[in-house]
């Protein structure tokens, strides 16, 4: 099966042989090659990245796997520098690294685990990868997070308005040392805030509520 895959390593290809295999092994790396290391040793030079650690890397040293890993990040964080900074086609003319090369390493250290059956992968590693495919700035994680501030802001301003303060989306902000228009638009309009800091504030008059409150004041005592 794996050198089933290997001659055509799609994922097409791959969910037809695991499906109908599913407990048979099946070894998924593609890319790992020490040949192109040698060759490419001075384009990784030129990135900063040593050769001998990528070797390392390659051998499922997890030390290197993280010193590899930690490098492209900078490597990464250089080349955003220089784009917001105005310069263009870094990426084209070799003055910064491009995401195809961190992509390949990347898939070739991954190779190396699974060739060397050390499926530990360092979070290092985790973290490059999770900036490569645009975890962090996905519409679902951005949609998350909306979500979060809408719920935590309204909840601040439920029990502002239980202890009888205003609960505004002014004295919210204030309690988050935000803009006010910050928190505004984390909503549709003041009827959304106000709807939904009700729903807080019903759950704050609750009975379920008042016997929480009842039970952490006994345990003060």
């Amino acid at each position: 099966m794996s050198k089933a895959f290997k001659s055509n390593p799609t994922i097409e290809h791959y969910v037809q042989l695991r499906r109908s295999n599913p407990e048979v092994l099946i070894e998924v790396a593609t890319s790992w090659s020490i040949d192109w290391l040698f060759a490419n040793a001075d384009i990784l030079k030129q990135h900063g990245i040593n050769p001998e650690t990528m070797a390392g890397a390659l051998d499922a040293d997890p030390a290197c796997i993280s010193a590899i890993s930690l490098k492209l990040m900078e490597c990464l964080i250089e080349r955003e520098a220089k784009e917001s900074a105005g310069e263009t086609h870094v990426q084209s003319r070799g003055n910064a690294i491009g995401n195809s090369l961190v992509s390949y390493l990347i898939a070739m250290m991954l190779d190396a685990l699974d060739r060397n059956d050390e499926m530990h992968i360092p979070r290092d590693l985790v973290v490059l990868i999770k900036h490569q495919i645009g975890a962090e700035r996905s519409s679902e994680d951005r949609a998350m997070e909306a979500r979060n501030n809408r719920s935590n802001s309204t909840w601040i301003a439920a029990q502002l308005r239980y202890q009888g303060q205003p609960g505004s989306i002014r004295q919210v902000a204030r309690t988050l040392n935000l803009n006010p228009s910050t928190v505004a638009r984390w909503f549709n309009d003041e009827n959304t805030f106000e709807e939904e800091v009700q729903k807080q504030l019903s759950i704050l008059r609750s009975d379920m509520m008042a016997h929480v409150r009842e039970r952490l004041d006994s345990y003060k005592l």
